[in-house]
């Protein structure tokens, strides 16, 4: 049996420049848990199949006439494809520990799990290039979406990005470079608000891409994002919470001139109520648009943040418990 766990991130600040059609960029973000699962189990004499939770709804189908599964998860599908033959029997079990659709990198994630489980199998030794083959699979299958998830798949931690699109690679890390207490500090000023329902990064990147014109390389929002990440990772570093929370919402208002629509109703409806009670900063996870995620940061009040999250409950939306992943992608075999 085949293990491979990969984590999600938040808080992307710079996200858009690593796209194709950015061409280059930074991004600043953190790794966290819940991420996503991969299992393989070999099963001698069974057709190989796939069951794929909470993602969507649960599929279970034969890998080899997977017209489901490609219709819902083509990335997924194409994976399969390349990686499994007819004759190869085994099961494989997807599980993500984020709601999908969050906006917190959680397709990257599942991808950079399963072709590292693919990769545990088969014995390939492609482990250092997992995060672009992975997301080569969601490019070819003609997802619009960045590098940056899958970067942050595989290695995880608290780090800046440098993006020439499609590679991506980290400049600076505070990962293994700082005490376990910096990092405990991170995590508690930080909640994840789910706003109810998934969306569809793709589309908000077909709307952005539409609303820049013919250069949007050269847009004045995508020079703002690429700024925000290399001084949000001077800031964090150095512990300064409230240059910090000032660059996430600056943040916001760089995306919110991608498109309108990447900041909506509800996630305007969750700012409003963390500045009311004392929040440093706000950010819409990955592409924003309806549904999705938003990373608060607090003042570090303990009391304070107990009573925000409590708030968001009441207000409908779902509080998600993180944890900072010092480390990106994992895998290993046992019996």
């Amino acid at each position: 049996m085949i293990t491979a766990i990969a984590p999600c991130r938040i808080n992307d600040l710079g996200g858009w420049t690593d796209t194709r059609w950015a061409k280059h960029g930074a991004v600043h973000s953190i790794a966290v848990w819940p991420g996503a699962e991969v299992q393989i189990n070999e099963m001698p004499g069974i057709l190989s199949s796939v069951s794929i939770e909470n993602y969507d709804a649960f599929i279970y189908t034969n890998i080899h006439d997977n017209k489901a599964l490609k219709k819902a998860h083509p990335a997924i599908a194409a994976a399969f494809k390349e990686w499994v033959k007819p004759e190869d029997r085994i099961s494989v079990n997807i599980f993500s520990g984020m709601p999908p659709g969050s906006g917190t990198g959680t397709s990257a994630a599942v991808m950079v799990a399963l072709v590292g489980a693919l990769d545990a199998w088969k014995g390939t030794l492609l482990f250092s290039k997992i995060q672009s083959i992975s997301h080569d699979y969601e490019k070819n299958a003609g997802i619009e979406t960045g590098i940056q998830d899958n970067v942050s798949a595989r290695f995880g931690g608290v780090r800046r990005y440098e993006i020439e699109y499609p590679w991506g690679h980290f400049s600076n890390s505070t990962t293994g470079e700082l005490p376990h207490e910096y990092f405990a500090e991170i995590e508690s000023r930080l909640i994840l608000v789910y706003l109810g329902k998934a969306h569809v990064s793709s589309d908000v990147h077909k709307q952005v891409i539409e609303n820049l014109g013919a250069h949007p390389d050269q847009s004045d929002p995508i020079k703002c994002l690429r700024k925000i990440a290399s001084e949000a990772g001077t800031a964090i570093e150095r512990g300064d919470w409230e240059e910090y929370g000032n660059l996430m919402r600056a943040n916001t208002e760089c995306q919110r001139r991608l498109w309108s629509g990447t900041i909506s109703k509800d996630a305007e409806n969750v700012f409003g109520i963390a500045l009311k009670h004392g929040a440093l900063g706000y950010k819409v996870n990955g592409a924003g648009g309806d549904g999705g995620s938003v990373t608060i940061l607090t003042d570090g009040d303990m009391a304070k943040k107990h009573r925000l999250e409590k708030v968001f409950e009441e207000k409908g939306f779902k509080v998600i418990p993180i944890s900072i992943a010092r480390e990106g992608l994992q895998v290993w075999r046992s019996e």
